[in-house]
């Protein structure tokens, strides 16, 4: 995921949750674990998370890492 998309996350949850307010540090933060993930699966898991919950997700509640390919796997 890219700093750009990362910061769809968060603006995603803010429209949602109108007491998500983090500061700029918290932003960073975000960011950049954010980073490390995959875009459409954070995303999926946010809208399965939305529609459950009405507090903000943590970044755990969201967090979606990309699929490592096992070269040794049988397709």
């Amino acid at each position: 995921m890219d700093h750009m998309e990362a910061n769809q996350i968060l603006e995603k949850i803010e429209s949602i949750y109108t007491q998500f307010r983090i500061n700029d540090e918290a932003i960073i933060l975000w960011i950049k674990t954010l980073s490390g993930m995959d875009y459409n699966r954070v995303l999926q898991k946010l809208m399965s998370y939305i529609a459950k919950s009405p507090f903000p997700p943590t970044i755990s509640d969201i967090a979606a890492f990309c699929e490592k390919r096992n070269p040794f796997a049988v397709r």
